[in-house]
C-alpha cells in the first residue's frame, strides 16, 4: 500500500483518523565557532548566576553572624541560611561545571576538533 498524493486517505483506518502529510522545510543557517560556543554558553550561565547569588548570599549570613551580636533564635535562623547558602553554592557549581563539560563536547563534535587533533 502506497500513498500518491498528500492527504489520501488509508483504506478505512477508523472513522477519526486522516493522515495529512504536509511539506516539510529545512533551513541551514551557517555558524562560526564562536557564535556556536556563545549559544553553548547560555545554559552554563543561568546555573553560574544562581552561583554567585547563592555566592553572596552566604557571604552576607556569614558576616552577619561573625559581627552582629544575635539571640539565639536569630543566630539559628542564620546558622540555617547560611548553610542553605552553601548548598546552593555546591549544588550549581557542580551543574555549571557539568553543563559546560557537556556542551563543550557537543561543540567539538559538531566543529570536528576531535577529528582534526587525530
Amino acid at each position: 500500500m502506497t500513498l500518491e498524493e498528500p492527504g489520501e486517505r488509508l483504506p478505512d483506518p477508523g472513522p477519526e483518523v486522516t493522515l495529512r502529510f504536509r511539506p516539510r522545510t529545512l533551513d541551514v543557517h551557517y555558524l562560526t565557532t564562536a557564535e556556536l560556543h556563545e549559544l553553548a554558553a547560555l545554559g552554563v550561565s543561568l546555573h553560574m548566576t544562581f552561583f554567585g547569588v547563592s555566592g553572596g548570599a552566604a557571604v552576607a549570613f556569614a558576616i552577619a553572624l561573625v559581627t552582629a551580636t544575635l539571640d539565639t533564635r536569630t543566630n539559628a535562623a542564620f546558622v540555617a541560611l547560611l548553610a542553605a547558602s552553601l548548598v546552593g553554592v555546591a549544588y550549581f557549581a557542580t551543574r555549571a561545571y557539568f553543563d559546560w563539560r557537556a556542551h563543550e563536547r557537543v561543540v567539538r563534535s559538531v566543529t570536528g576538533a576531535d577529528r582534526r587533533a587525530a
